[in-house]
């Protein structure tokens, strides 16, 4: 059995969902470990729905069904029933009955999951569930790449150097080159509760002022303050523009307190800065939480960067009906005609404007990078 890439997808959102909820379930807080198990108990249910389908089994889908379903078409039963059927049990208590789950129970609940994934997933489904990374959920690339490589550096429990890749991958999350990105290139340090490890002091100007020494001083001293006065107006601006993304502001904080500074030279290469003072050691939940945090954070802003119109983005065209003069450079620079585009071709264009030509779009024509009028071309709306 192989399972088509929509189901792999649903698997991997399944084991996301999980993973992002399972701490919660070891969590001291009665409320907070309900509402992980409530996430928990969806996670399962998502993962039940594709073995159903990968099986062929039909009718009303019922949590406790499962088993009996996948065993009338395959001649077995799945493990974890008796302990699965305790997991809905404590989560109907809860959501319907307002019982709050008794957190040993949870605790102990919380190691069965992840075994029932697995082994369903190999004997049933013929997939290595550790194989499935959530960093696949990523639309972009290099985001992806670094949140792989903390995924294998946490499984190898190296946990320092999974957070450095972690706050890797956000710093490319949070400045993507795009104009609806939430913030421009200015390193990690978005929302930093550790004030220690900035250069600005936090004294009165009164303070500041009375250890000056002529007007040379007062005026260094004038513009230290303004600066940091600068910093302050920056860091605020960054803030409201998390909460206007619908960021996680409180997890934010406990995030960049694990992770190192981040910033990035112009050829690309990263510099990582540890944070100032005496810090415990990161830990594998400090490390998953990091993670997940990336892998949530990313995903908000994919979700809604989707849902609004991008005024910058590529666009369909089509020539209009006599057709669109293509220009290229020619060997002097200057924009020049080198083809006909005919009426029947769709492309992808940038908008712009290029001198010799005026407002067009930029597109690819057989290969070749080029220009295409506006006045000879029909912006098609494609949702």
């Amino acid at each position: 059995m192989k399972l088509d890439p929509t189901s792999l997808k649903r698997l991997t959102y399944a084991k996301y969902l999980y993973l992002g909820a399972a701490d919660g379930l070891r969590s001291t807080h009665p409320l907070t470990a309900a509402k992980a198990l409530l996430r928990v108990h969806d996670a399962v249910e998502m993962f039940q729905l594709v073995v159903l389908e990968a099986v062929g089994a039909s009718g009303k889908f019922e949590f406790m069904n499962f088993w009996e379903q996948v065993k009338v078409k395959t001649s077995r039963e799945p493990p974890y029933k008796d302990r699965m059927g305790q997991l809905n049990h404590v989560r109907v208590g809860f959501k319907h009955k307002g019982v709050l789950p008794d957190l040993s129970e949870l605790r102990d609940l919380a190691d069965i999951v992840l075994p029932f994934f697995s082994e369903v997933s190999r004997e049933f489904l013929n997939v290595d569930l550790s194989t499935l990374s959530l960093a696949e959920l990523i639309d972009d690339a290099e985001a992806q790449r670094h949140l792989s490589a903390a995924a294998t550096l946490i499984d190898a429990q190296n946990y320092d150097e999974a957070v450095v890749e972690a706050a890797k991958a956000f710093y490319v999350v949070a400045t993507k080159d795009s104009p609806r990105t939430p913030w421009g290139p200015h390193g990690s340090d978005f929302f930093d509760l550790d004030t220690s490890a900035h250069g600005h002091t936090h004294l009165s100007l009164r303070a500041s002022l009375s250890n000056v020494d002529g007007v040379a001083g007062l005026v260094r001293a004038i513009d230290d303050r303004m600066e940091a006065l600068y910093d302050q107006i920056l860091r605020q601006a960054r803030l409201l523009e998390m909460l206007t993304w619908k960021i996680d502001l409180k997890r934010y904080g406990r995030f960049s307190h694990f992770i190192p500074y981040v910033s990035r030279t112009g050829d690309g290469k990263f510099h990582v800065q540890k944070r100032m003072g005496v810090r415990r050691p990161i830990t594998a939940r400090d490390a998953r939480f990091c993670f997940h945090f990336v892998v949530d954070t990313a995903l908000i802003i994919q979700r809604q960067s989707h849902e609004l119109p991008d005024l910058y983005g590529s666009q369909r065209i089509k020539p209009a009906a006599a057709g669109a003069k293509f220009y290229t450079l020619d060997n002097k620079g200057a924009a020049s005609e080198t083809d006909q585009i005919p009426e029947t071709e769709e492309l992808e264009g940038l908008y712009g404007a290029v001198y010799g030509v005026g407002d067009c779009w930029v597109v690819i024509w057989k290969g070749v990078r080029g220009w295409v009028k506006t006045t000879e071309v029909i912006q098609l709306d494609v949702e």
